[in-house]
């Protein structure tokens, strides 16, 4: 065998005749010369050159190329169908601002003590949070309004959204999804109209918009007792739950109370105490508000709300006992009126 020198010409032809026997391999010689097609053509596939020597190798990269594309980083587009909403639910592709409310009675039509369903659906502006300096990541919400028709209003969000959003003009659309559960005592039967309003962002604006709806709702009599006072109580938790709230409600007249420091007579009948036996060991008793009753006090208008909460250990059924404790007419101690309910516990 002939070796050659590092200078020989013979070397530089026979490296000229290996390339041209590679590019022939590879598709024909013409590709490797100005003028040929380029390289990568319909279908072809591209693969990451290996690491310099002394580098570890990773796991070759192959990225697909259409015919007449570039290989691109980017994520692919979202569908047309949708707009993107930054952490928060996607908007339809040309939605509009709607809001729509709706109102459902959950308690017992007639009973005093009134459970509304109140829920909220559609799309608004989303709001700028005043303490991050970002939008919301679903629509804003300013407020909720809430007027019972008896004088009673409360103003609250519902945990629906900071006390802190503002609107901003320019604000980009949000869903709009809210739902609450409104709990109030009427003192007297009657025909109420309650009303629910919630406050969000207008479009292209800084201001709220907001939206009302109405439901009426009705209270009947409850019947006399003999003693003059009608108790009425009802379970207002969702029936299953380890956390139950019973509702009491008592009209009627009984005697007024006398106040033990200044002797005045209280204007109104005296409760004395209540007493709540939820039927697994627990008693729930609580004084009235510091009177006492006396034989000679005139009798006066009982109206009375009451709710409480407590969590039961185990499943099972219990029955809930609530008493409530005013002046016996002209007695000095007191007189028990006792209604019941029965609970079941998943």
């Amino acid at each position: 065998m002939t070796r050659l020198r590092g200078d020989d010409p013979r070397l530089a032809t026979a490296a000229v005749a290996g390339l041209l026997v590679v590019a022939a391999l590879l598709g024909g010689a013409a590709d490797v010369f100005p003028g040929g097609r380029p390289a990568g053509g319909a279908g072809t596939t591209t693969t990451a050159p290996a690491p310099p020597p002394g580098d570890a190798a990773p796991a070759p990269a192959v990225v697909a190329v259409a015919a007449g594309s570039t290989p691109s980083a980017s994520a692919a587009a979202p569908s047309p169908t949708t707009a993107a909403v930054a952490s928060g639910t996607p908007v339809p592709a040309g939605a509009r601002r709607t809001v729509r409310l709706a109102l459902a009675l959950r308690s017992r039509p007639g009973d005093a003590a009134v459970e509304v369903a109140a829920t909220a659906s559609g799309f608004a502006p989303r709001g700028l949070d005043a303490a991050t300096g970002g939008l919301t990541p679903d629509a804003g919400i300013q407020a909720v309004h809430v007027d019972f028709g008896d004088g009673t209003q409360e103003n609250h969000l519902d945990g629906a959204a900071s006390a802190t959003t503002v609107c901003t003009k320019g604000a980009p659309l949000g869903v709009l999804a809210v739902g609450s559960v409104l709990r109030h005592s009427y003192a007297r039967p009657g025909r109420y109209t309650l009303t629910y309003s919630l406050s969000t962002c207008a479009n292209g604006s800084a201001q709220a918009r907001t939206t009302s709806r109405d439901l009426v709702v009705r209270v009947s009599e409850p019947p006399t007792a003999a003693d003059g006072v009608a108790l009425g109580l009802r379970e207002a938790s969702p029936g299953g739950d380890r956390v139950v709230e019973v509702s009491a409600t008592a009209y009627g007249t009984a005697p007024r109370g006398v106040d033990p420091g200044t002797g005045r007579t209280s204007a109104h009948a005296a409760v004395v105490g209540v007493e709540v036996d939820f039927g697994d060991g627990t008693l729930d008793d609580s004084p009235g508000a510091g009177v006492r009753c006396d034989p000679a006090a005139p009798a006066g208008t009982l109206s009375f709300t009451d709710t409480r909460r407590h969590t039961y250990a185990r499943a099972g059924r219990f029955t809930v006992t609530y008493t409530l404790l005013t002046c016996t007419p002209g007695g000095s101690g007191p007189l028990p009126t006792t209604r019941t309910v029965e609970v079941t516990i998943r």
